[in-house]
């Protein structure tokens, strides 16, 4: 089985050459072709990169695709996706890997095995795990406007009641059919990407990958979580906003429009628009329970005006990117 492999990096050269060490000794030359995205960066990352393959003796099978600018994960990821699937001997699957991400020994085999014995896998997600190797959530369902009420007032007779909707699946080691899964170790079937199409280039970044999956699922195709091709995920390192700090940090507006704009794209304005209100009925009614319930709020930085002023009130998403082309 070929495997195509998209290594994405903006500015973390650091982190993909990293990457790079944990794939060489993963990969299958001729057959597995590695490509290394620097999404725009100061010039010098090229050089570094290169350097590293260089000195590794790794041109066997990883090459460079430097971008000038950061136009997001979506198109950053599909100029590397055409090339791949449209080459001469163009991969089964293609994997996409964030540079924050470090294969355990192993994962590639588990993965071609897993892929080889199931037909039916359009989509497959790795295990993530943290250094530790304590499991990180790979599998969830899709994003519902009940899920947002549970994630955002996350009160425990409410998360018990809408537990069936509740976005995030428990851990496990076992392999299993889900809704979506993470694009950080994400591979997809070649024949996927003609049927469906690249990522969605609306999203810059965040809910890229859920569009994904939804639109394979319309389309009658399945998405598994594999759990024993173990990935280690660095959480936040390409992003810089880490589990332990998240809170405390502003979200970016993209994480707001691309949010509403994966709810606008598939179930329409009026629910987008029922999924704000929601969230903030939600959100102001957490900070109101929180001192009954002896404990801080913690939404990030700015949630509710973020929510509103990203949301609702800039008016239909899909009208905004149809102006901005």
């Amino acid at each position: 089985m070929r495997l195509g492999i998209v290594v994405l990096t903006t500015g973390r050269p650091d982190l993909a050459i990293h990457c790079l060490e944990s794939l060489a000794a993963e990969v299958s030359p001729p057959h597995d072709r590695v490509v290394v995205v620097l999404n725009g960066g100061p010039p010098g990352d090229v050089d570094r990169v290169r350097e590293a393959i260089t000195r590794a003796d790794w041109s066997a099978w990883a090459s460079l695709m430097p971008r000038r600018q950061n136009d997001g994960y979506s198109r950053a990821n599909n100029d590397a996706v055409r090339a791949l699937i449209g080459a001469s001997h163009p991969p089964d699957y293609v994997l996409l890997l964030n540079d924050d991400t470090s294969l355990r020994s192993g994962a590639l085999a588990e993965l071609r095995v897993a892929l080889a014995a199931n037909a039916e896998i359009a989509i497959a997600g790795c295990g993530l795990e943290e250094p530790d190797g304590r499991l990180q959530t790979c599998a969830f369902r899709f994003p519902s406007l009940a899920s947002e009420l549970e994630g955002t007032l996350r009160v425990g007779f409410v998360s018990r009641l809408l537990a069936r909707w509740t976005l995030a699946l428990p851990p496990s080691r076992a392999p299993r059919r889900v809704d979506w899964v993470p694009g950080a170790a994400m591979a997809v079937r070649r024949d996927v990407w003609l049927r469906i199409g690249l990522l969605d280039e609306h999203f810059f970044l965040y809910f890229d990958d859920i569009d994904f999956c939804l639109r394979a699922r319309r389309a009658g195709l399945q998405c598994w979580v594999l759990p024993q091709s173990r990935v280690i995920h660095w959480r936040g390192q390409t992003t810089g906003v880490r589990p332990e700090n998240a809170a405390r940090q502003r979200r970016p507006p993209y994480w707001y429009r691309s949010r509403r704009y994966l709810f606008e794209k598939h179930h329409g304005w009026w629910y987008a628009t029922a999924v704000d209100a929601v969230v903030v009925a939600a959100s102001v009614l957490r900070r109101a329970l929180a001192p009954l319930r002896q404990r801080a709020h913690d939404d990030p930085p700015h949630f509710l005006t973020d929510t509103l002023r990203y949301g609702v009130l800039a008016g239909s998403a899909i009208q905004a990117w149809d102006t901005d082309r």
